[in-house]
């Protein structure tokens, strides 16, 4: 007997992915109505083949695709000449996500993205993206982790040690007080309980939600929704990497700037003028400025970009789930199964270490950490050092940082965390630099004065040494009862923690020499999303080898 379909989802499936769907089309017609070549253009059968291929696709997928679920499988029956059918059980779905851009929320849609254990494998099989209206895609939710929330009920009375659940507001809630982090707005993460007892009715305790405390539609318990302030999400933008908001920056004002050219239709000489100006600068102050400009403009991307993505971060606790809502322009809404969480990483970098505060990432099938997704897994933005043990044993019970009996680096080993990718670089644009200089002399030749290089180069060269001694000082492993920890990097530091049933294998790697001298490279499989699925600490000792590898005895 079929709960579900079979049906087609919504046709606003050919609007999901707007940039990668009509981005083409959008940028041939543009072309062509500031040349004057619409005419021309709707004639060229092949220019608009390609063109509009992709939102043909996507409309011929969604005439020829239907979607059915009955008490055991999810199934996806799809092709117009060549049928497939793909049968997924309900018990290996992980993860079931809303996402909403600006045109679903207009049409009341939701996209919705199905993972499952097969996922892990790499061959895309496990995901399955469609869209339904709100209510049929919350239906929908509901029959496809209809198992894991059966399960999770019973569970709950079981551990409330009241047999049966009691009733709440007609659904079913445990016989015990539910926790969950609170006040995050405030500075404040305590304890606080999601409901409470209101006496007896009928010879049965009687529990009420405490006001503020969350309930998804799915009948799970939830603890109060923690929202993460706005000021939180800008200064974790600006405070993240500042290589990745530049690149963006200057995408994105390419693509604008190409625009322009082609619509007023002559060359801007803006470029010149500027260009002129800086090079005027004498000596090291050019670099300074260089530098401070670098900071400044990636700092107030960074921190526009991460508003846009993140506004709105939300995290609600439940018993069986940790659910996550964000987004200004694209919602979206995850939920993340605690048993399918393979780890958590708390990630720093430089600015962030020194402010003490950094955010958390989550590695979950289905939310980001996938090869070929920009989707950074982010479980809190913004977190300070100083609470986010409490803060993961809250969300995470089993997972903790292992400090007793941290394994380190040997002090000798130290020399083989200068054969680092980043230090050789830097050594080679120096000799490259130097070289150069001393065969052509272009320095001396230069009508401006470019001495101020050597500075860049000697400063890039100074960070990467202390890097290195940095990374040498953070490398250390610690193995718990049922996780294992380590710490990585050198600047930007991150902190991980590994749930040991998600462990699936240990191996080592190192030359003879290094050997001789105790020192190897540990590489851990992860049952994790691809890109997570194996982490390497280097330069450790057999000791840290072996207590690791106890973990799969």
């Amino acid at each position: 007997m079929m709960l579900f379909g079979a049906q087609r989802g919504s046709i606003f499936i050919v609007f999901d992915k707007l940039g990668s769907t009509f981005g083409v089309p959008a940028v041939i017609l543009l072309v062509a109505a500031v040349f004057g070549n619409i005419e021309e253009l709707l004639q060229n059968a092949v220019v608009l083949v390609i063109a509009f291929y992709m939102p043909i696709k996507k409309l011929a997928d969604y005439f020829f695709t239907y979607y059915s679920i009955d008490a055991e499988n999810f199934y996806v029956k799809s092709g117009i000449l060549n049928k497939k059918t793909l049968e997924i059980p309900l018990d290996r779905i992980t993860t079931v996500d809303f996402t909403q851009n600006i045109v679903f929320q207009l049409a009341g849609v939701y996209s919705i993205k199905v993972d499952n254990a097969s996922n892990y494998g790499g061959n895309g099989s496990g995901v399955v993206i469609f869209a339904l209206k709100e209510q049929d895609a919350v239906r929908v939710k509901n029959l496809l982790l209809a198992k894991k929330h059966e399960a999770g009920k019973d569970g709950l009375a079981a551990r409330a040690g009241q047999g049966d659940a009691a009733e709440t507001g007609g659904k079913v809630q445990p016989g015990k007080q539910v926790w969950s982090f609170a006040g995050a707005e405030d500075g404040q993460y305590g304890r606080q309980p999601a409901w409470k007892s209101a006496g007896t009715e009928g010879g049965q305790p009687r529990y009420v939600e405490i006001e503020g405390a969350a309930d998804f539609p799915d009948g799970e318990a939830l603890g109060k929704s923690v929202k993460v302030p706005v000021k939180n999400i800008l200064l974790m933008g600006a405070l993240q990497s500042k290589g990745n908001a530049v690149a963006e920056l200057i995408s994105i004002l390419a693509v604008f700037g190409s625009v322009i050219n082609i619509a007023v239709g002559r060359e801007m000489a803006v470029e010149e003028g500027l260009l002129e100006g800086i090079l005027a600068i004498p000596g090291i102050g050019i670099a300074a400025i260089i530098v401070a400009a670098f900071f400044l403009i990636s700092s107030v991307v960074g921190a526009l970009f991460a508003f846009i993505k993140y506004y709105g971060f939300a995290i609600t606790d439940g018993e069986k789930s940790i659910h996550l809502e964000y987004g200004l322009f694209t919602k979206k809404k995850h939920s993340l199964l605690k048993e399918k969480i393979s780890g958590i990483e708390f990630v720093q970098s430089l600015p962030m270490r020194a402010a003490g505060i950094g955010y958390l990432n989550v590695m979950a099938v289905g939310y980001g950490s996938e090869v070929g997704d920009s989707e950074k897994a982010i479980m809190y933005p913004l977190i300070k050092e100083g609470i986010i043990e409490e803060f993961i044993t809250g969300y995470l019970p089993r997972m903790e940082f292992s400090q007793n009996a941290a394994y380190k680096p040997l002090k000798s080993s130290i020399r083989y965390f200068f054969l680092a990718p980043r230090l050789i670089f830097a050594l080679l644009l120096a000799m490259c630099f130097a070289a150069g200089d001393a065969v052509f002399g272009f320095i001396a030749k230069c009508p401006v004065d470019i001495s101020w290089l050597w500075w860049i180069l000697l400063m890039l060269l100074a960070l990467a040494v202390i890097s290195v001694i940095v990374e040498y000082r953070n490398t250390q492993i610690g193995v718990g009862t049922d996780s294992i920890s380590f710490t990585t990097g050198g600047f930007a530091r991150v902190k991980t923690i590994i749930r040991s049933e998600m462990l699936e294998s240990v191996s080592d790697s190192a030359t003879v020499f290094k050997r001789k001298r105790g020192v190897i490279n540990i590489k851990m499989g992860i049952l994790a999303p691809l890109g997570d699925s194996v982490k390497v600490v280097r330069n450790m000792t057999f000791p840290a080898f072996d207590r690791v590898n106890e973990v799969l005895m």
